[in-house]
């Protein structure tokens, strides 16, 4: 197959590697306000029937700031980025069933989807410490 700028491929690597640099920011910002404002996510998770809603932001809060990290940092990135997955599906539930209880978009939980995704195939990219199996 032929590309337009064959030379660019060396650096393939970058893709993944910014992907997860991204997205690993926006969860561990997500988790960090779970865990800062937790009587708002335990309100959103009261209204969806959420067993011990302040238990449950707080864990889904610690979850997610983790992930980030790991995410960032290149550490068990295809593991953090399965969990991340499982999360942006579950908010993709939710937004397409009870749209008014959060803020963010449809587009913005395809994107997480679609990137997550991605790097459970892809893998880290460059500077992570994963090993490539």
């Amino acid at each position: 197959m032929l590309n337009t700028f064959p030379s660019l491929l060396a650096f393939g690597l970058i893709g993944p590697f910014l992907l997860r640099l991204i997205l690993g920011a926006i969860f561990l910002y997500a988790g960090y306000m779970k865990i800062a404002r937790k009587g708002q996510t335990a309100h959103i998770l009261s209204s969806l029937n959420s067993p011990n809603p302040k238990v449950t932001a707080w864990i889904l809060g610690l979850v997610q700031t983790i992930s980030g990290l790991g995410l960032i940092a290149g550490f068990l990135t295809q593991i953090s980025a399965a969990i991340i997955l499982v999360i942006s599906l579950s908010g993709l539930y939710v937004k397409i069933r009870h749209g008014e209880l959060i803020k963010q978009s449809l587009g913005f939980y395809l994107f997480a989807v679609a990137i997550s995704a991605s790097l459970i195939l892809t893998g880290a990219g460059f500077w992570a410490f994963d090993l490539p199996l």
